[in-house]
């Protein structure tokens, strides 16, 4: 049973008045009255205010805070002392993603204008190939030039949940870095109608 979700200053308000029916305060249990009171000072709001408050109390009175007794306040501080420290290592965890993220993107960059140079710089007319630009593609990586290629894709190629088993389908690919490993992204036709066919997005792992 999901019990509803407290606000910091209601759980204040029940701190100070919970007091006085210490059998609902007293009460055990993730779905406790106090529990939910105390995971309430865990967010970012509550953890803010009470810095803020503790580094100068003169400049940021904190008197629903400070009404309490001191049992209380203890308690809602170790929340929100638990709280903070949930926050730095989310944050700790996403710098790390975008760090990485920004690592794979740059690697792809080189790798891609690499393969560009290569095929641009060619003085043979057979290497003389054709390319495409994929943009807006949420997987950073996958954005950039294609190249046009004759040699197909194999069985490992996916896109969402389909294989891709033609081994004989004309495509474009562009070497990358996804998720730090080496990939190769493909663009593929697939027929979209009588009139007209369309292009799909997959990769071919190592």
């Amino acid at each position: 049973q999901f019990m509803p979700q407290i606000s910091p200053s209601e759980a204040l308000f029940y701190f100070k008045f919970g007091s006085q029916y210490p059998q609902v305060m007293n009460e055990l249990g993730s779905g406790s009255l106090k529990s939910r009171c105390l995971a309430a000072f865990t967010g970012k709001w509550a953890v803010n205010k009470l810095a803020e408050h503790v580094e100068d109390k003169d400049i940021k009175p904190f008197e629903l805070y400070e009404n309490l007794d001191l049992e209380s306040k203890v308690e809602l501080l170790e929340a929100s002392l638990v709280g903070a420290k949930k926050m730095l290592s989310e944050n700790d965890e996403a710098s790390k993603q975008q760090v990485a993220t920004e690592k794979d993107a740059k690697r792809s960059d080189e790798i891609m204008y690499k393969a560009n140079y290569e095929s641009s710089s060619s003085s043979s007319p057979a290497d003389k190939i054709m390319k495409v630009v994929v943009m807006g593609c949420g997987v950073q990586p996958a954005n950039g030039i294609y190249i046009y290629k004759e040699s197909g894709i194999d069985e490992r190629t996916r896109s969402g949940s389909n294989l891709i088993v033609n081994s004989n389908t004309i495509v474009y690919e562009k070497e990358a870095i996804w998720n730090q490993k080496r990939v190769t992204f493909v663009l593929y036709p697939t027929t979209a109608g009588q009139y007209y066919s369309q292009h799909k997005l997959g990769v071919r792992q190592r």
